[in-house]
Order: structure tokens, then sequence, then C-alpha cells
């Protein structure tokens, strides 16, 4: 039993892992023409999940991938000493995210004069920082790895690598996260334990933050100190029966969109005083939702 549950999760992280990648490669031909740089960023990273699936590669997305390398001169980002494992762009073209399995992350200024230079090292993780996100608003970087643990970085600040915010979320898998259009909720899905109380998503205000001094107690609560005291998320959103594996906001900050192992799809409501209460549970999937797309128009 043990086998085939292992065997099933294996197949799930497979699909999630192709449905970002084909995603990925759907943003980098839409970036292209504006955005030749993070058109190639994205290509790469596509193009190595794909590779790792085994998944063919078709002749339109090589022709992306061959485009962006022209339109950039093919700039090598160095500096990590272990696979990239996540990536993202500021919507204000400045900031370029990653995140290694070196348990690091990177924050690279592509306005600086050299952009093979203009990294900042970010320490706090201790473990394969696995998603990265930036906020629309261009102030937050999100990053999550192994251990359950999600740090927020301020990118307005004069030093963000000395602004790290750890939000205490899951102690198991986190497996997506997504930041809401006006930038104010931050979304993280996951699981802790095999239970109810585990698979849930965590959503914090971005408007009013925990402040970095947080981290330390953080830090202490996490040690076992019954005097330190942590910053809790704004709503835990409770309901799954199996873990969480994709999360999405719609596009007018209204709903909270979840997919899960228990083959149902969820949506809170986030102008309710209790969004965990006024859930709409749709159960027509046959299998586990790994991925979710919302239209930007908000319909479907």
């Amino acid at each position: 039993r043990h086998a085939a549950l292992a065997q099933g999760r294996k197949q799930i992280e497979s699909a999630a892992r192709l449905a970002l990648a084909r995603k990925m490669a759907a943003e980098s031909t839409r970036r292209l023409a504006a955005q030749p740089a993070q058109s190639l960023l994205l290509a790469e990273r596509a193009m190595t999940y794909l590779n790792a699936e085994g998944e063919p590669v078709d002749s339109q997305f090589q022709q992306t991938l061959r485009d962006a390398a022209a339109l950039t001169g093919d700039h090598a980002l160095r500096g990590h000493s272990g696979p990239v494992e996540a990536i993202a762009v500021s919507r204000n073209g400045r900031w370029l995210l990653t995140g290694s399995t070196d348990a690091t992350v990177r924050l690279w200024d592509l306005h600086g004069p050299s952009l093979s230079e203009a990294s900042q090292v970010l320490l706090g993780h201790s473990s394969p920082v696995r998603l990265a996100e930036i906020s629309p608003d261009s102030r937050w970087a999100v990053t999550t790895d192994d251990d359950g643990q999600v740090i927020l970085w301020d990118l307005r600040s004069p030093d963000p690598a000395a602004s790290m915010r750890v939000l205490p979320a899951h102690q198991g898998k986190i497996y997506d996260l997504a930041v809401s259009c006006d930038s104010r909720w931050l979304a993280v899905a996951g699981t802790g334990t095999f239970e109810e109380e585990g698979n849930s998503v965590r959503l914090w205000d971005l408007k009013s933050p925990p402040r970095p001094e947080d981290d330390q107690r953080s830090t202490l609560a996490a040690a076992g100190d019954s005097s330190a005291t942590t910053s809790q998320p704004s709503f835990v959103l409770r309901g799954h029966l199996g873990p969480v594996l994709a999360v999405a906001i719609t596009p007018d900050c209204h709903w909270v969109v979840t997919g899960s192992e228990d083959e149902t799809v969820r949506l809170f409501d986030l102008a309710s005083h209790c969004p965990a209460a006024s859930q709409v549970v749709l159960r027509q999937h046959a299998g586990p939702v790994t991925s979710i797309a919302i239209c930007p128009d908000g319909r479907w």
C-alpha cells in the first residue's frame, strides 16, 4: 500500500511539473517580443522540465527558445551551486528572482550595468528552494522550500537580504502559491499530515505583513520556546481531505480557487469575513487536480 501511495504521489508531482512547464512555455512565447530576457529564462526552465519528464518539445517552442537567445545575446547568469528550481520576474522589469537546490535565493537587478555581477544572495532557507513569486506591485518576493517554510523579502528595502520575514506555513510539502492581482493576498497551498488540519491553504494579508523582528520570535517558537509568539496567517482555508496541489486567485481578487488530491476544486470567498466558511465545492474531476488556470476576465 505504501509503495502504491508513493508511486501515486510521484505521478501527481510529475503531472504538476508538466503542467507548469507548459504554462512557462506559453508565457515564454507571449513575452518574446517585449521581454526577450524573461522569455529566454522561462523557455530554458520549461525545456529542463520537459526533458526531465521525457516529453517531446514541439518545433514552435524550440523556435521561441532560439529567437529569445538571439534577441538577448544568450547571457548566462551564474552564481548558484545547484540546479535552479524556481524563477520569477517582477512586473516592472527590474528584478529576476531565482531559487536553487543549494538552499539559496538570488536577486538579479536587470537594470544593473552588469547583469552577471548584479545579484544579491538571500540567505534564510535551509533546504532546496522550490517556488518563487514576485507580487504584481513588485514589492514582495516570496520563496518556499522543502521544509514547508515561506519567506517574504521586501524589494523596496535598501537591503532586501536583511528584510527577511519568515511565515509559519505548512509542516509538510508546499505544492503551490499565488499572489492576488492587487498584491494584497498571498495564498500558500500544501499539506502537513494526512489530516484535514494539514491539507489547507494559508492566506496572508501582504498589506499587514509580519515585521522583520517577528522572524526571531518565529525561530524561537519553532525551537520550542513557549515564550515566543509567531505571526499567524490571516486565514486558514480548510476543507480538502487530501494535499492541496494547486491554488489561484481570480483577477477580481474575489475568489481563492484550490485543487486537491481529493479530486475536488474549492472556491473560497475573499469578500466574506470568514472565507473558509463560505466555500463552494466542485466535484466533477475523476482524479487529483494538479493545476488551475483562470481566464483574464475572471468568468471561467
